[in-house]
């Protein structure tokens, strides 16, 4: 309780461990020091190049919730899902 009246709403969480010996208890404190907000890149939609013949990895787009763009012959997912599928190396346009 005391740790929580001195650090207020920067403490995040307390821990407690013992020495080896057992006669030394040590206490640890997380603190949040910072928040910012950040831009969300996993929603950004880009266009990834599948070979035709890749049918193996356009199932695997297409399950994750890819779409085939016919007019500029790419896949559109959000960038998170081209990094989980290993693709962000073709991805070919923002």
């Amino acid at each position: 309780m005391k740790l929580a009246q001195r650090y207020g709403g920067a403490l995040v969480c307390v821990r407690h461990r013992l020495s080896e010996d057992g006669c030394t208890r040590f206490t640890t404190v997380e603190l949040l020091v910072d928040a910012a907000p950040v831009a969300n890149r996993g929603d950004e939609l880009v266009g990834v190049r599948i070979a035709y013949q890749e049918r193996d990895l356009q199932d695997a787009a297409r399950a994750a919730g890819a779409r085939w763009d016919p007019n500029q012959r790419v896949w559109r997912m959000p960038r998170k899902v081209a990094g989980m599928l290993k693709l962000l190396d073709r991805v070919v346009e923002k």
